[in-house]
């Protein structure tokens, strides 16, 4: 079974007012020699509930970003340490 290390969800008083939150996470989970990593974003307040459309159609590019670049940063540790 995967090994899953996830961040618990922030829950306060302020969540249940706010106009605006969003919790990043990120999720790994060990494939045997590999690590598959999952991430995401929940919004919390008001302003998600009226804006969710423009923010999934704003998000996705930077998220696509996001795994490119930490896909070439960990192969490019993976290189330095086997050389």
């Amino acid at each position: 079974e995967p090994l899953k290390t996830k961040l618990k969800k922030p829950h306060n008083a302020l969540m249940e007012v706010s106009t605006f939150i969003g919790h990043h996470y990120f999720e790994l989970a060990g494939l045997g020699e590999e690590t598959k990593v999952t991430h995401g974003e929940t919004f919390y307040g008001l302003a998600p509930l009226l804006l969710r459309h423009v923010l999934d159609r704003k998000a996705a590019p930077l998220y696509a970003s996001l795994n490119r670049s930490l896909k070439t940063r960990v192969e490019t540790l993976l290189q330095e340490r086997s050389s």
